[in-house]
């Protein structure tokens, strides 16, 4: 028996679930197996190629080799390409299923098959030296297993053979080839100690480019940059393609639009963090849930809209159940999308009772997208009203450093200036919630804050018209919220001493 055909999917998708999630007790289960036999399908594996693959960390953790590195990416090749197969051929069942009663109930969508696909090509060796192809296959690889933790597209990987990476790519060929609908594309140049990494993201049937940029770094750990440039490519291409998803889904025709779009049609609503708005999305939602109950994603954010009417209209009961009920239903049904995850998390952590179960969904999206800018952007945000001054900071400052256009980063902001408040920099805080409210100008929430960090630091005169502009958005502004969003003590004192000194109602 040849080498190929010893090598069975089994044995591949248990070597790929461990090197993405680092861990041989998480993979084995989701395998189903015990940890035991996980790892003899490991060594089997590692027999059949030759060589080491994981280093075995302390407990049950691991660490992928150079070889690791290489195999894994076309590992995951050879997985997808064998799901596709599979589920073609479901598809064709059920098709010859329905056929004797065409007008019987029709299949629900998967979500899986209308998340968008970005194809990763191979990175091209601009150092020129042959020798630097497996650092070049490298990097490509981290991007590719990086981006395969995020649960809101599909990744693509291809190989290709170094001479083919001389000629120029067709971007539009490479998306109808690839079946994807975004290319990313980059290369590496190093020199002496230096190296320079440039990627590029491209709309496949336009050619459109929707991002580029270089990194240049000093070269010392090799393993170490690669994971950097990686996470740092991953947190720009995910709102990218996201963003780009949107502007298709608002060209669609209302009646044409599947679960998928009307949830991507809701975003911009939820984004806003009014209750207006989150009822004009609440409705998209409903739609979506209902031709696609077990759609996670728009769960997670139909959760949202329901606490932004909770903690923004009147702290209506019902409202602060059903954010629950979402909410819950996404963190016990997803175990893969980091974005729903922490919406999911940072929606539970308002309620009583709830905050630490809330941080801890959060922190369980970061494990399991480290670069998910939502995650980073929520946790922050979290961390900064339960008063963790040094948590919500680092995760505020990690989010900007990663993906600083994301339409989430006035989050980073108001955990900023929440941690300002905590410490008593009341002008910091107050310059802290001015971005807020340059970046979400209709955001009252952030415009309540910069006035009370402004009344708190002296500065009253100035707070006072920005508070009222804050009432006309939010008539309805009481400052019971710190009690009913379970505001940390450290935070919540300082926001009510401000609001009293305006004469705001509790």
């Amino acid at each position: 028996m040849g080498l190929t055909s010893a090598l069975d999917i089994d044995l591949l998708r248990s070597f790929v679930l461990i090197a993405e999630g680092g861990s041989f007790t998480r993979a084995a289960e989701r395998v189903g197996r015990t940890q035991s036999a996980v790892s003899q399908q490991i060594r089997r594996l590692e027999s059949l190629v030759g060589h080491r693959l994981l280093e075995r960390g302390s407990g049950a953790g691991a660490q992928l080799t150079l070889q690791g590195v290489y195999l894994l990416t076309r590992a995951q090749e050879l997985i997808s390409l064998n799901d596709d197969i599979v589920e073609s051929m479901l598809g064709l069942s059920a098709d010859a299923a329905e056929a004797p009663n065409p007008a019987g109930p029709q299949l629900e969508p998967r979500s899986s098959r209308q998340k968008p696909s970005v194809a990763v090509l191979p990175f091209q060796n601009l150092t020129g030296d042959p020798a630097e192809e497996f650092f070049v296959e490298g990097v490509a690889s981290a991007i590719v297993n990086a981006l395969s933790r995020a649960g809101s597209i599909v990744v693509i990987a291809r190989h290709s053979r170094p001479d083919d990476k001389r000629h120029p790519t067709d971007i539009r060929a490479a998306g109808r080839a690839l079946g994807a609908r975004y290319i990313l594309e980059g290369g590496v140049f190093r020199a002496a100690r230096r190296i320079r990494i440039t990627a590029r993201l491209t709309e496949a049937e336009t050619g459109k480019l929707l991002w580029a940029d270089r990194y240049d770094s000093a070269l010392e750990d090799i393993f170490d940059l690669q994971d950097q440039i990686a996470e740092r490519v991953v947190g720009i291409v995910e709102p990218s393609v996201q963003k780009s998803e949107i502007e298709r889904a608002l060209w669609k025709r209302a009646e044409n639009l599947d679960a998928y779009e009307l949830y991507l049609r809701a975003l911009p609503h939820v984004a806003a963090h009014m209750p207006s708005d989150a009822k004009t999305a609440l409705a998209l939602l409903d739609k979506a849930l209902k031709l696609d109950p077990n759609n996670l994603i728009a769960h997670a954010h139909a959760a949202w809209c329901h606490e932004l009417c909770f903690t923004r209209e009147g702290f209506d009961r019902a409202c602060r159940d059903a954010a629950l009920r979402h909410a819950r239903m996404t963190v016990a049904g997803n175990h893969q999308d980091a974005t729903a995850l922490a919406v999911a998390g940072f929606v539970t952590r308002f309620f009583d009772g709830e905050q630490e179960s809330g941080l801890a969904t959060i922190d369980r999206a970061l494990k399991l997208n480290p670069a998910c800018a939502t995650a980073l952007y929520l946790g922050a945000q979290a961390r900064g009203l339960a008063g963790d001054v040094i948590g919500a900071s680092a995760l505020a400052s990690r989010a900007l450093a990663l993906s600083p256009f994301d339409p989430l980063a006035f989050e980073a902001h108001m955990a900023l200036g929440e941690a300002a408040l905590a410490e008593e920099r009341f002008d910091d805080a107050a310059a802290c919630f001015g971005r807020v409210v340059h970046r979400s100008p209709y955001f009252s929430t952030g415009i309540f804050f910069q006035g009370l960090a402004l009344a708190a630091g002296g500065r009253t005169a100035e707070a006072k018209p920005v508070i009222q502009r804050g009432l006309e958005l939010e008539p309805g502004f009481r400052g019971r919220i710190v009690h009913e969003t379970g505001m940390g003590p450290v935070v919540g004192e300082k926001f009510l001493a401000g609001a009293r000194m305006l004469g705001l109602p509790e």
